[in-house]
């Protein structure tokens, strides 16, 4: 297992920016998880006993806690923010209902809301394979509804 205050300076900034991803894995600082769906996730490895402890606690409450993104490299953080920019993935306003056309919005305008939702590329917590969006599974099967990740996708958890 290896421990964080082991990386020099340089691999800290490659880690922390989601760069260079085979050279963690290989090191064992990123790992795959399984989803309950059988795909798998990267995720760092200091989180592996916590998650499976907080997936017991929700087991235990009848919610299958699913893990909807994980890790996420400098790469695809960047795919999602260019898709944005360019219009080929939805763009929201932050009441999460209206749908932007980038094409009437301004420079500034396209980045000011893509930041309601979406980190630049090299600061994304996701590079830290920490930061998670989850779900509860059986929610969605029964309701047979898509996952989204938008604001009526999350409910008070009692």
């Amino acid at each position: 297992m290896i421990e964080m205050d082991k990386l020099n300076s340089d691999e800290m900034f490659k880690f922390l920016t989601g760069r260079n991803l085979q050279e963690f894995q290989k090191r064992n600082l990123l790992i795959e998880y399984d989803r309950l769906d059988g795909s798998k996730f990267l995720l760092n490895q200091l989180v592996v006993g916590p998650l499976a402890h907080l997936q017991d606690l929700f087991f235990q409450q009848e919610i299958q806690m699913e893990i909807a993104s994980g890790y996420r490299s400098y790469e695809q953080q960047e795919m999602i923010w260019n898709d944005k920019v360019e219009g080929k993935r939805k763009l929201y306003d932050l009441d999460e209902t209206t749908e932007l056309d980038v094409k009437r919005l301004s420079e500034e305008e396209i980045l000011e809301k893509i930041l309601l939702f979406t980190a630049i590329p090299g600061t994304s917590r996701h590079h830290w394979g920490t930061d998670f969006d989850f779900f509860d599974l059986n929610y969605y099967q029964k309701h047979s509804e898509k996952l989204l990740l938008i604001k009526r996708d999350y409910r008070d958890w009692e």
